[in-house]
C-alpha cells in the first residue's frame, strides 16, 4: 500500500499543469454547484413560505366559508321552521275554514233568509204602503196647488185607491181642500166621495154641517158615509139633514135607496128603527106613490113594510 500511494504521488507530480486543469474545473463546478444549490434552497423556502402564506389565506377562506355554511345551513333551517309553522298553520285553517264559513257565512245567512221569508210579506206591505202614502201625498198637493190637469190626474188616482184607506194627516189635508173649494162641483164631488170610505172625525164634521144641508152634492155624499159607516151610529145627524129639507120623505126615499144598495139588513132594521122613525118627519105621502115599484127596487116586500114601525107610524098619522 505504501508503495501505490507513493507510485500515485509521484505521477501527479510528474503530470503536467495542463493535465492537472480538469481538477480544477472540478473544483470550479464542485463551488458552482454549491452556490446553486444554495440559491435553490433559498428559493425553495421562498416558496415554502408563500405555499405557507396561501395555506393561511386558504385556511381563512375555508373558515370564512364554513362559517358561511353554517350560517346558510342555520337560515334554511329557519325557513324550514317557519314553513313547517305555516303548513301547520294553513292545514288548521284548511281544516277549520268549513267550520268558520259555515258557522259566520252560511248561518247567519240561512237566519237572515229565515227572517226575510217570515217577515217577506210584512216588510213588502210596508214598503209599498210607504210607497203609497207618498203618492197619495203627492197627489193631494197637487189637488191643492196643481194646475187643471194634474188636479183632475191627482183626483182620478185618489178616486182608484182611497178604498185602500188614507192617513189621518191626508183625511185632514183632504177635509181642508174641501171647505177651500166647496164651490167646485167637480172638486166637492171626487173628494167628498173619497172622505166617505172609512169612519173619520172629518167626515163626521163636514156632513153633520150646516152647508151640507144645503148642498145637494154634500148631502147625498153624507148619505152614502151614512149608509157606509152604519147609519145606527149618526141617527141623530140623519135625522137632522132629512128634517132639514122641504121634503122629508123625499129625503128619507134618497137615504133608503142609498142604504139599500150597501145592507139590506140595515134597511129592514131602519123600517123598525123607533128611534130614528120617531126623530124624522115623513109625510104619509112616503112610498105612497109608487109603492110596489120602489119596495121591489130595494127588495123589500109589501108585506114586511106594512108590518114595519114606520109603517105603522105614518098610518097612525095619516089617520
Amino acid at each position: 500500500m505504501k508503495l501505490l500511494f507513493f507510485f500515485l504521488i509521484t505521477i501527479t507530480c510528474w503530470l503536467p499543469s495542463t493535465a492537472r486543469t480538469p481538477i480544477k474545473a472540478v473544483s470550479t463546478i464542485n463551488k458552482n454547484s454549491k452556490l446553486t444549490i444554495e440559491d435553490i434552497s433559498k428559493k425553495s423556502d421562498s416558496v415554502n413560505k408563500d405555499l405557507e402564506k396561501h395555506e393561511e389565506v386558504l385556511s381563512e377562506k375555508m373558515s370564512d366559508a364554513s362559517k358561511t355554511i353554517d350560517y346558510l345551513n342555520s337560515l334554511v333551517n329557519s325557513f324550514s321552521q317557519i314553513f313547517t309553522i305555516l303548513g301547520i298553520f294553513i292545514g288548521i285553517i284548511t281544516l277549520a275554514s268549513p267550520i268558520i264559513i259555515y258557522q259566520f257565512g252560511i248561518k247567519p245567512s240561512q237566519r237572515i233568509l229565515k227572517e226575510l221569508e217570515l217577515n217577506f210579506d210584512t216588510r213588502l206591505s210596508t214598503y209599498l204602503k210607504t210607497a203609497r202614502e207618498k203618492e197619495i201625498d203627492a197627489a193631494i198637493e197637487n189637488i191643492k196647488t196643481g194646475n187643471t190637469e194634474k188636479k183632475n190626474q191627482a183626483m182620478a188616482y185618489l178616486s182608484l185607491t182611497h178604498h185602500e184607506g188614507l192617513t189621518d194627516q191626508q183625511l185632514f189635508r183632504i177635509y181642508n181642500i174641501l171647505k177651500n173649494n166647496i164651490s167646485q162641483t167637480n172638486i166637492k164631488s171626487q173628494l167628498a166621495f173619497v172622505l166617505t170610505t172609512n169612519k173619520n172625525e172629518y167626515a163626521e164634521s163636514l156632513f153633520d154641517s150646516e152647508e151640507s144641508r144645503k148642498d145637494p152634492t154634500i148631502k147625498f155624499m153624507g148619505y152614502l158615509y151614512f149608509a157606509k159607516t152604519g147609519y145606527t151610529n149618526y141617527r141623530s145627524s140623519l135625522a137632522g139633514v132629512i128634517n132639514s129639507s122641504e121634503n122629508p120623505s123625499s129625503e128619507l126615499n134618497t137615504f133608503v135607496s142609498t142604504l139599500s144598495q150597501y145592507s139590506h139588513t140595515d134597511l129592514v132594521d131602519l123600517f123598525n128603527d123607533k128611534v130614528l122613525t120617531d126623530l124624522i118627519k115623513p109625510s104619509p105621502s112616503f112610498f105612497e106613490n109608487d109603492l110596489s115599484s120602489i119596495l121591489t127596487s130595494i127588495n123589500i116586500s109589501e108585506q114586511l113594510y106594512k108590518d114595519s114601525y114606520l109603517y105603522q107610524k105614518l098610518y097612525n098619522k095619516k089617520s
